[in-house]
């Protein structure tokens, strides 16, 4: 952080010039990404934190006491695996909750704070209409598309088969129209005004001002149900967006969702079983071993760690490859730690 607030300085000193406080501007930046942080390592932090009491405990030759005192290992654990699961518990609400609330902050760079710079955007065909969305790039304060190119599918009916304009807006669906684009100052068709509506499947897809009295002249509206924002979205929206968000736009009959998204949705329900079975599999290392000396105690754990962590990426990239469907690729893993688990926990008496 004490690095990139550096990079960034000359940055935050320009926003803080509209914001007022350069301390607000960097705390609105930065307050949000410990909250990604933390979801990124909650799992590991839990598993060292049992580790350091456990061996803390084993140090100064309290479990000889308490096994002399006819206790058994597990109910000491007991109140360690709480905790885990509460943190576990927590990881879940930071990562449905709080980070999605947060979105818009993560997701916004500080060369383009209040999103006034137009970025890039990525074509997009809508699966609904068939139609190939583009443009120059996007202005995310205004919702505009700068430069739009606008390509129709080959089955629509009408007078053109493409759309040059200026820019496109926008618009949610009212009683004049679904949600789309409208589209100003368009070049192509130059007789726009006087061309018919275009139709696919008896059903219009572009509006334009010789049907539609609602138009203004040199005008039309193409209905798509993907916004501007869906075209500038990055593989960070997925990410920072909560199950619920994801599902919702899986749903949308217009977007087609990568393979890694889906994934995603899978491997965070099952989150909390893999943090917990980690745990309990780390946990049995230390018990087991007779080193009293926390750093290297902490050695099998981070040897167990990595290779957790490649396991979970290679059964993922299996998913995102379209080797495995999603659901197995998130499986995978928890069918490779959930019986370690079980196993370490049993040892646990």
């Amino acid at each position: 952080m004490i690095v990139d607030f550096f990079d960034r300085l000359e940055e935050f000193l320009t926003i803080s010039k509209v914001e007022g406080s350069l301390s607000k501007v960097v705390f609105e930046f930065y307050a949000p990404r410990l909250l990604s942080f933390f979801d990124r390592i909650s799992g590991l932090v839990a598993l060292i934190s049992a580790v350091f009491v456990v061996t803390w405990i084993q140090r100064n030759r309290e479990l000889i006491a308490i096994y002399a005192a006819g206790v058994k290992l597990r109910r000491v654990v007991r109140p360690i695996l709480i905790c885990v699961v509460t943190v576990s518990l927590f990881g879940i609400v930071n990562r449905e909750v709080l980070i999605p609330s947060y979105k818009h902050r993560l997701t916004r760079d500080t060369r383009n704070w209040f999103g006034e710079e137009e970025i890039a955007i990525r074509p997009t065909y809508d699966r609904q209409t068939g139609v190939f969305l583009n443009g120059t790039g996007a202005l995310l304060a205004q919702n505009e598309l700068k430069s739009p190119d606008m390509h129709l599918p080959p089955g629509s009916r009408g007078d053109f088969d493409r759309i040059l304009a200026k820019s496109a807006t926008y618009h949610s669906a009212d009683q004049n129209h679904p949600p789309g684009f409208l589209l100003t100052d368009v070049s192509l068709p130059a007789a726009v005004n006087e061309s018919h509506p275009i139709c696919l499947r008896d059903e219009t897809i572009v509006f334009t001002p010789k049907e539609s009295k609602w138009l203004e002249p040199n005008t039309c509206f193409l209905v798509s149900n993907i916004s501007v924002q869906d075209l500038t979205r990055n593989d960070a929206n997925a990410v920072y967006s909560s199950t619920w968000e994801l599902t919702h736009d899986f749903r949308n009959p217009s977007t087609r969702y990568n393979s890694g998204s889906r994934v995603m949705v899978h491997a965070r329900i099952l989150q909390p079983i893999l943090d917990i079975s980690l745990f309990l599999i780390g946990l049995s290392l230390v018990v087991s071993g007779r080193e009293r000396n926390i750093f290297l105690s902490l050695g099998p754990n981070i040897i167990l760690v990595v290779f957790y962590f490649l396991i979970q990426m290679g059964c993922h990239s299996l998913g995102v490859q379209g080797i495995v469907s999603p659901s197995q690729a998130a499986w995978m893993p928890i069918l490779l730690f959930a019986p370690l688990a079980w196993v370490a926990f049993k040892k646990l008496d």
